[in-house]
Order: structure tokens, then C-alpha cells, then sequence
């Protein structure tokens, strides 16, 4: 099963290149239904706006700031491993 990752709204290509694939995508406010279906350590949410940060906090999300993905990249895929 591929490993979750949620509205990573990152160019496909990119992904690929980093072996990340998308198991589902959803909106933001749906963030509390992800983290019951997937029981896991770590949630953590990419995103771009402070609604991004509103909804991830709201479930109990980290959140990666899209212009500081690169930066963070190694934990992402750290968690694609699990």
C-alpha cells in the first residue's frame, strides 16, 4: 500500500523523482478523518496558506510550510518509510 501523503500539492514529477505517491488526495477540512483512518506517529500537512495551518492544527497536524519542503524534505520521505 502506498504511503499516505496529503494534498502534497507538489508538480508529479517531483514526486516521482523522490519515490512519494499519492494514496488519496483531500480538502483540508477532511484533515480529522485522515488522521482516525490512519493511526500512524507522526500527521504532518504541507502547505502554502494559513488556512492550511488552521485545518492542520485543528487535527492535530504538523505543518511543513510548501516554501520549506525542501528543507524538510529528508523527514518527509523519512516518513514514507515509516
Amino acid at each position: 500500500m502506498p504511503t499516505p501523503v496529503v494534498r502534497w500539492n507538489v508538480e508529479p514529477p517531483l514526486r516521482s523523482l523522490h519515490g512519494i505517491e499519492v494514496a488519496f488526495v483531500g480538502g483540508k477540512h477532511h484533515l480529522a478523518d485522515v488522521r482516525e483512518r490512519f493511526p500512524v506517529e507522526r500527521h504532518v500537512h504541507v502547505g502554502d496558506t494559513h488556512v492550511d495551518e488552521h485545518f492542520a492544527r485543528l487535527a492535530g497536524f504538523e505543518l511543513v510550510w510548501m516554501d520549506d519542503a525542501p528543507e524538510h524534505l529528508a523527514m518527509l520521505l523519512e516518513l514514507r518509510r515509516g
